[in-house]
């Protein structure tokens, strides 16, 4: 059972990462704000940022085969039993990001899969 269900959530965000159910993330930066370390962008206050994810997750230097359905990169190592690592954390937004992500995430994966 615990099998089938880990199959399930790699199918799930297989599906997810090139159909996602909140296409556009918008934030709007009420400071300023500078990110990057080697490359510093700078966020001026009132700044609205639009990101969309169907862009994102297409992006080939993020994911090898990034226009193809492929669950087997969600798969866990059967050694280790971890999860395989994204290309960089926020490389992957179906339910948006922490800490502002989506507050029924777990509940719409749980219902996906029984659904499945």
């Amino acid at each position: 059972m615990s099998q089938n269900f880990s199959i399930c959530k790699e199918v799930i965000n297989g599906t997810l990462s090139l159909y996602p159910s909140a296409t556009v993330v918008v934030r709007y930066y009420v400071c300023e704000h500078i990110i990057g370390i080697e490359h510093q962008l700078r966020i001026p206050k009132d700044a609205t940022i639009v990101v969309n994810s169907n862009i994102l997750h297409r992006q080939s230097n993020l994911w090898s085969r990034s226009l193809e359905f492929d669950h087997n990169c969600w798969m866990h190592d059967p050694e280790t039993n971890f999860k395989s690592k994204l290309p960089d954390p926020f490389a992957y937004l179906h339910f948006a990001a922490e800490p502002r992500n989506c507050i029924g995430q777990n509940f719409a994966l749980l219902l996906e899969a029984k659904i499945m």
